[in-house]
Protein backbone atom coordinates (compact mmCIF):
# COMPACT_ATOMS: atom_id res chain seq x y z
CA UNK A 1 0.00 0.00 0.00
CA UNK A 2 1.34 3.73 -0.63
CA UNK A 3 0.44 6.18 1.56
CA UNK A 4 1.47 9.76 2.44
CA UNK A 5 4.18 9.52 5.24
CA UNK A 6 3.24 10.70 8.61
CA UNK A 7 5.41 12.15 11.09
CA UNK A 8 4.82 8.53 13.28
CA UNK A 9 6.46 6.98 10.16
CA UNK A 10 9.64 8.45 10.92
CA UNK A 11 11.43 6.34 13.78
CA UNK A 12 9.79 2.99 11.40
CA UNK A 13 11.73 4.51 8.33
CA UNK A 14 15.13 4.94 10.21
CA UNK A 15 16.60 1.45 8.75
CA UNK A 16 15.52 2.13 5.22
CA UNK A 17 16.90 6.01 5.27
CA UNK A 18 19.75 4.59 6.64
CA UNK A 19 20.32 2.13 3.54
CA UNK A 20 19.89 4.90 1.08
CA UNK A 21 22.55 6.77 2.72
CA UNK A 22 24.95 4.08 2.53
CA UNK A 23 24.31 3.35 -1.08
CA UNK A 24 24.74 6.90 -2.32
CA UNK A 25 27.62 8.74 -2.48
CA UNK A 26 27.18 10.21 1.14
CA UNK A 27 27.78 6.56 3.02
CA UNK A 28 30.65 8.34 5.21
CA UNK A 29 27.88 10.75 6.79
CA UNK A 30 26.29 7.40 7.84
CA UNK A 31 28.52 7.36 10.58
CA UNK A 32 28.25 11.20 12.28
CA UNK A 33 24.03 11.16 11.74
CA UNK A 34 22.34 10.48 14.83
CA UNK A 35 18.83 8.87 14.66
CA UNK A 36 17.32 12.50 16.07
CA UNK A 37 19.28 13.74 12.79
CA UNK A 38 17.21 11.82 10.60
CA UNK A 39 14.22 12.11 12.43
CA UNK A 40 14.64 16.34 12.68
CA UNK A 41 15.07 16.19 9.11
CA UNK A 42 12.46 13.79 7.82
CA UNK A 43 9.71 15.58 9.96
CA UNK A 44 10.66 19.17 7.96
CA UNK A 45 10.01 17.26 4.57
CA UNK A 46 7.41 15.71 5.85
CA UNK A 47 5.31 18.74 6.70
CA UNK A 48 5.12 19.57 3.11
CA UNK A 49 2.41 17.07 2.67
CA UNK A 50 4.59 15.20 -0.58
CA UNK A 51 6.11 12.19 0.74
CA UNK A 52 5.22 8.98 0.84
CA UNK A 53 5.76 5.30 2.21
CA UNK A 54 5.38 1.92 0.44
CA UNK A 55 4.14 -0.34 3.11
CA UNK A 56 3.32 -4.27 2.83
CA UNK A 57 0.96 -4.42 5.73
CA UNK A 58 3.85 -5.33 8.53
CA UNK A 59 6.50 -2.50 8.36
CA UNK A 60 7.44 0.26 5.80
CA UNK A 61 9.35 -1.12 2.51
CA UNK A 62 10.31 2.26 0.80
CA UNK A 63 9.90 5.98 0.44
CA UNK A 64 9.42 8.74 -1.43
CA UNK A 65 10.17 11.90 0.15
CA UNK A 66 9.52 15.31 -1.91
CA UNK A 67 8.80 19.32 -1.43
CA UNK A 68 7.24 21.40 -3.74
CA UNK A 69 8.98 24.64 -4.85
CA UNK A 70 9.11 26.71 -8.00
CA UNK A 71 11.12 26.77 -11.17
CA UNK A 72 14.34 29.27 -10.48
CA UNK A 73 13.51 31.31 -13.74
CA UNK A 74 9.86 31.17 -13.56
CA UNK A 75 8.48 31.31 -9.86
CA UNK A 76 4.72 30.69 -10.91
CA UNK A 77 5.41 27.30 -12.35
CA UNK A 78 5.62 25.06 -8.89
CA UNK A 79 7.63 21.84 -9.19
CA UNK A 80 7.15 18.31 -7.21
CA UNK A 81 10.45 17.69 -6.43
CA UNK A 82 11.84 14.38 -5.35
CA UNK A 83 14.77 14.15 -2.52
CA UNK A 84 14.93 10.59 -1.97
CA UNK A 85 13.19 7.12 -3.41
CA UNK A 86 13.83 3.77 -1.94
CA UNK A 87 12.49 0.53 -2.04
CA UNK A 88 14.12 -2.28 -0.06
CA UNK A 89 15.75 -4.52 -2.67
CA UNK A 90 13.05 -7.52 -2.49
CA UNK A 91 9.91 -5.33 -2.79
CA UNK A 92 11.77 -3.16 -5.59
CA UNK A 93 9.51 -3.15 -9.41
CA UNK A 94 5.78 -2.56 -8.33
CA UNK A 95 6.76 -0.73 -4.98
CA UNK A 96 8.84 1.84 -6.15
CA UNK A 97 6.38 2.30 -9.75
CA UNK A 98 3.19 2.67 -7.46
CA UNK A 99 5.84 5.41 -5.07
CA UNK A 100 6.32 7.12 -7.99
CA UNK A 101 2.88 7.11 -9.56
CA UNK A 102 1.06 8.35 -6.40
CA UNK A 103 3.56 10.97 -6.54
CA UNK A 104 2.41 12.44 -9.26
CA UNK A 105 -0.61 11.75 -8.98
CA UNK A 106 -0.57 14.16 -5.61
CA UNK A 107 1.54 16.55 -7.40
CA UNK A 108 -1.58 16.94 -10.74
CA UNK A 109 -4.18 17.17 -7.32
CA UNK A 110 -2.06 20.36 -6.18
CA UNK A 111 -2.17 21.94 -9.49
CA UNK A 112 1.81 21.45 -10.20
CA UNK A 113 3.11 21.58 -13.23
CA UNK A 114 6.16 19.63 -13.38
CA UNK A 115 7.85 16.37 -11.46
CA UNK A 116 11.39 16.31 -10.88
CA UNK A 117 13.03 13.48 -9.98
CA UNK A 118 16.49 12.20 -9.58
CA UNK A 119 18.53 9.03 -9.35
CA UNK A 120 21.39 7.90 -7.54
CA UNK A 121 25.04 7.24 -9.52
CA UNK A 122 26.13 3.34 -8.94
CA UNK A 123 29.38 3.19 -9.05
CA UNK A 124 30.23 6.13 -11.64
CA UNK A 125 27.59 4.76 -14.17
CA UNK A 126 25.75 6.55 -16.55
CA UNK A 127 22.52 5.00 -16.78
CA UNK A 128 20.65 3.94 -12.90
CA UNK A 129 17.96 1.48 -12.87
CA UNK A 130 15.83 4.27 -11.86
CA UNK A 131 16.81 6.02 -14.50
CA UNK A 132 15.45 3.38 -16.89
CA UNK A 133 12.34 3.25 -14.71
CA UNK A 134 12.28 7.09 -15.43
CA UNK A 135 12.80 7.05 -19.00
CA UNK A 136 10.04 4.03 -19.48
CA UNK A 137 7.54 6.62 -17.64
CA UNK A 138 8.07 9.83 -20.10
CA UNK A 139 10.86 11.78 -18.11
CA UNK A 140 13.67 13.24 -19.72
CA UNK A 141 17.30 13.73 -18.61
CA UNK A 142 17.49 17.50 -18.19
CA UNK A 143 19.79 18.57 -15.56
CA UNK A 144 22.40 16.44 -12.96
CA UNK A 145 23.81 16.95 -9.58
CA UNK A 146 27.45 17.10 -8.26
CA UNK A 147 28.10 17.16 -4.85
CA UNK A 148 31.44 18.01 -3.64
CA UNK A 149 32.64 18.13 0.43
CA UNK A 150 34.45 21.03 1.09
Amino acid sequence: MIRPMTREDTTAMLPLARRFIEFSEYRKLNEELTDDDLVGSVGGIIDMNMSLVADDGDRIVGFLFGIVGPLWFAQHIQVAVELAWWVDPEHRGLAGVRLLQTFEQRARERGLRYVAMSDLVLNGSERSPAARILGHFGYTLCERMHSKEI
